[in-house]
């Protein structure tokens, strides 16, 4: 039960974040918007870590925290991009690939093998998507899925999370 509330609060935390930084997007650079998050976000994290005090970092740590933070910088550079240049309703299904990619990775890189019950997720969020544009199949089976990627910021949203299915 406990993650069932815990998925249906982040869905509406995430819709209303996506239409929050749609409206304060305009006008400005998806750079420099990245940076003041960052920059706003600073104040909470320094106060959480005073909190639950500074842990002990090995050499491994750093090296795994610059490459997380190359990756990540790109995504949330490609996710505001995509928020400036394309609809909300085109681009937020587009995050239900997120566990499909994390699927993916953590099968190649953990070694973890999915489940029937995963895939099956997985197959349902593909159809999900599919169904999306589904109005344009006269024009052949896969046009749905063409149909959605032919727009430049769900492509850079998907290649955001693509990179947040890696982190």
């Amino acid at each position: 039960l406990m993650w069932l509330s815990y998925s249906l609060f982040f869905a509406i935390w995430s819709a209303f974040a996506m239409l929050i930084a749609k409206k304060l997007i305009k006008g400005i650079s998806p750079v420099l918007f990245f940076l003041l998050t960052l920059l706003l976000s600073l104040p909470f994290m320094i106060v959480l870590l005073l909190i639950s005090g500074i842990p002990k970092f090995t050499a491994d740590f750093f090296i795994i925290l610059f490459v997380a933070g190359i990756f990540d910088t790109i995504a949330a550079i490609l996710y505001y991009k995509a928020l400036s240049i394309s609809e909300v309703s085109l681009i937020a299904p587009i995050s239900s690939f997120n566990p499909v990619f994390v699927l993916i990775f953590a099968s190649l890189l953990l070694h973890e093998n999915p489940t029937f019950l995963k895939l099956l997720g997985i197959a349902i969020i593909v159809l999900g998507s599919y169904l999306l544009n589904v109005s344009s199949i006269r024009s052949g089976i896969l046009k749905p899925f063409t149909k959605l990627f032919s727009d430049k910021g769900v492509q850079f949203f998907f290649i955001t999370n693509l990179i947040w299915g890696i982190t």
